[in-house]
């Protein structure tokens, strides 16, 4: 592994996100209440943690992009498959160029705020049963997100995007989870309500599907062209290859981000999901919007 600054950052907050995702696991093998809030709230500092080292890292990458812009390859996989050219070449990259740097700094900002005030709102006595959980799968959420904007490669941008996917969808199943429990009376959910619970998750991995189809196909384009899926590796398109290329991942990853018109899940799936990881999800989805365009733009060129 090279231990250059980008990898020693990517390294830094992937253990920090990492031990933030175990924790929990600590207070669901206690029966105490308090081990499980000592477990949820070492995850939220791992996060908050986590998220304090994207902002640094972020911010060093743009004061000084020349020391980050560089390509690093971390790991390939099966060279000796790759060799013979039956499939493209796979490889574990990252590249943190300014256009990266500047989402990674807009999502771990966001991830900090929402950590810090995570702290006292999963204490609220409606997320008792489910903030370990949701402290967990936040980690896991802040990660994959970040690895989505700083991997240089076109496979591990769909693996990425399918973790934070499932760790969304996790998430989602918040609500459903919550109306399992009995309720104060004048509080039982309506049957719209239940109904609405019971379908976000498989609403929003639906879309999230069609969404990676889009990008398939998008991908297939580009790496039969290139024999690889390093974006370093994506030649010069002609005209109308180009054009599909931009159309399938601005679909893919619009449909993703909650572009119109594929914005219909947006207001089914975000109110199923806790409150915290809502805020958080919806700025990503702001960003990401943008990113789509900037992804589909730039890479075919």
């Amino acid at each position: 592994m090279n231990l250059q600054l980008p990898t020693l950052w990517v390294a830094s907050w992937s253990l920090l996100f990492g031990a933030g995702a175990l924790a929990p696991l600590l207070g669901r093998s206690t029966s105490g209440e308090a081990a499980r809030g000592r477990a949820t709230n070492i995850a939220i500092l791992c996060a908050l943690l986590g998220s304090v080292a994207g902002v640094i890292g972020a911010l060093a990458a743009l004061i000084d992009p020349g020391l980050w812009s560089t390509t690093i390859t971390l790991h390939s996989f099966l060279g000796s498959v790759w060799s013979r050219g039956y499939l493209p070449e796979v490889s574990l990259q990252i590249k943190v160029d300014p256009l990266s740097a500047v989402f990674a700094l807009l999502i771990a900002a966001f991830a900090a705020i929402v950590a810090v005030y995570s702290f006292d709102a999963l204490r609220a006595p409606y997320y008792r049963r489910q903030r370990t959980w949701i402290a967990g799968a936040f980690n896991v959420f802040i990660w994959a997100t970040l690895l989505v904007v700083v991997v240089n490669d076109l496979f591990f941008l769909i693996v990425a995007l399918e973790v934070m996917t499932l760790a969304f969808a996790g998430l989602t199943l918040y609500k459903h989870d919550f109306y399992q429990e009995p309720q104060p009376p004048g509080h039982e959910p309506g049957p719209e309500e239940l109904k609405d619970a019971r379908l976000a998750p498989q609403v929003y991995l639906g879309v999230s599907h069609v969404s990676t189809a889009f990008l398939l196909l998008a991908i297939l384009l580009l790496v039969g062209k290139a024999k690889s899926f390093s974006y370093d590796d994506i030649p010069r398109l002609a005209p109308m290859t180009a054009n599909l290329v931009f159309l399938l991942a601005l679909a893919g990853l619009g449909i993703r981000a909650g572009l119109t018109p594929a914005h219909f899940w947006v207001p089914l799936v975000h109110p199923c999901s806790p409150t915290t990881t809502h805020a958080f999800f919806w700025s990503r989805r702001c960003g990401g919007a943008t990113w789509s365009f900037s992804w589909a733009c730039l890479q075919p060129s």
